[in-house]
């Protein structure tokens, strides 16, 4: 069995941040869903067994703004955005704070977007993480039956 190199910190998160242009012109930092982050999302968007398309739709749009106040402040790194700041713009200015209720409309959907793909929470980078579970499956199974 060949030994590996242990993965340093800093190699890690390297891979976990990205720059989205956004369609005012500005570019923010992203990083991924946090585990945390992404089960405090399953809790609200969570469906009863059997809804349909419709019903599920409906309840992630009664959820959008607990949605958004989960993602944006834990997934956009520069500049910070908070939800109602308690600051001046002097100190947003200084510390690089956004007013969530500031934001374009647009530059926030496409954030969402944007997190959720880099994320991997699309449908096809689900199909890839069951492709991927299937084949270190019947590797562990090839090497316990030799």
């Amino acid at each position: 069995m060949s030994k590996k190199d242990i993965t340093s910190a800093s190699e890690y998160r390297k891979d976990k941040r990205h720059i989205v242009e956004l369609p005012s012109g500005a570019t923010f930092e992203i990083r991924k869903l946090s585990p945390l982050a992404f089960g405090e999302l399953l809790n609200f968007i969570e469906v009863r067994e059997g809804a349909t398309e419709e019903e599920t739709t409906a309840r992630v749009r009664s959820e959008i703004v607990n949605i958004m106040k989960t993602i944006i402040p834990q997934c956009i790194v520069n500049p910070t955005i908070a939800f109602e700041p308690n600051m001046t713009e002097e100190e947003m200015d200084e510390k690089n704070v956004i007013d969530f209720a500031d934001l374009d409309l647009n530059d926030v959907f496409v954030l969402l977007d944007a997190v959720y793909e880099f994320s991997g929470l699309t449908e096809e980078a689900a199909q890839e993480r069951t492709k991927f579970r299937k084949r270190t499956t019947r590797k562990k199974r090839s090497k316990t039956s030799s």
